[in-house]
């Protein structure tokens, strides 16, 4: 249910109304995220009315978004920027394409199906509150932004061994590389001394990498 909005109809009519009367109705990434997701589906109305709580209709941006936006990193700005997208109807897959650094980026980001168990506990808490065809918000985490979407829900059962056979050998594979790759990455950072040189850099680095602003 929409925190910032109050949806009514009447017929043919839709009415929506700006609900931040204390804010004036000022824009923030809340409110356009609502209203996007709003005028996604009108159904059958044929006239759809925007009003605003209290004596102002809008004041424009809200100017404590807009500060915190500044403060933001290239990367913080660019994933709200992404979210923002989608929720304007830009399709998922050419965003991906476009922005992510994941190697099936070019496949439209599909990861395929998951279970509880497949992906860190941070990502499957949003994917599994997620309604088929409805997107995440950003999910940060030490090094990087995520955002998924879900296309499609199996209800749970029980497949036959032939079928199953294929999919636990790759699962075991991926598990045995995961493990070699901590295991290697684990070795590496009590061999090599590590230090990310943040001068040069376009964007603020927010990694657990010790930090330096020495060249």
């Amino acid at each position: 249910m929409a925190a910032n909005l109050r949806i009514e109809r009447d017929g043919h009519v839709l009415r929506i109304t700006l609900a931040r009367p204390d804010r004036r109705n000022a824009f923030d990434a809340a409110l356009i995220a609502e209203l996007a997701e709003a005028f996604v589906d009108v159904g059958r109305a044929r006239a759809v009315v925007l009003a605003g709580d209290g004596p102002s209709f809008c004041a424009g941006a809200d100017v404590d978004w807009m500060r915190s936006s500044a403060e933001l990193s290239y990367d913080e700005n660019v994933a709200d920027d992404i979210e923002q997208k989608l929720r304007k109807g830009v399709p998922f897959e050419n965003l991906s394409a476009q922005y992510s650094l994941a190697p099936n980026a070019k496949k439209g980001g599909e990861i395929g199906y998951v279970g509880r168990g497949d992906l860190p506990k941070m990502f499957e808490d949003e994917i599994f509150a997620l309604k088929p065809g409805t997107v995440s918000g950003v999910i940060r985490t030490d090094s990087s932004f995520h955002i998924f979407r879900v296309d499609e829900r199996r209800s749970p059962g029980v497949i036959d061994m032939q079928t199953a056979s294929p999919v636990i050998r790759e699962r075991l594979k991926e598990e045995e590389v995961r493990t070699r790759m901590a295991e290697l990455v684990g070795k590496a950072k009590k061999e090599i001394s590590v230090t990310v040189l943040t001068k040069r850099l376009p964007f603020r680095y927010t990694g657990t990498l010790a930090k330096s602003e020495n060249e």
